[in-house]
């Protein structure tokens, strides 16, 4: 039961800090867009940035649902 709950815990930790760090990237290109504004700038968002943050936000919700099923199970084991 430790090692689950410490699994639980750091999974918990680990997606506070990829939505922490995901945020940051967020802003940082909505920064570089002020300042980068042309039809390449437009080019990489459509190839690199708009699938990066599709990839990110699908990442996060399975961490999520692996989160709920692992406290799930840490809820029944007891």
């Amino acid at each position: 039961m430790e090692s689950l709950d410490q699994c639980v815990v750091l999974l918990s930790q680990q997606l506070d800090e990829f939505h922490e760090e995901q945020g940051k990237l967020r802003h940082r290109w909505e920064m570089a867009k002020t300042e980068w504004d042309d039809p390449v700038s437009q080019e990489f968002a459509g190839n690199v940035m708009m699938p990066l943050f599709d990839q990110v936000r699908l990442v996060q919700r399975e961490m999520d649902n692996l989160l709920h099923v692992f406290e799930q199970i840490r809820r029944n084991a007891r």
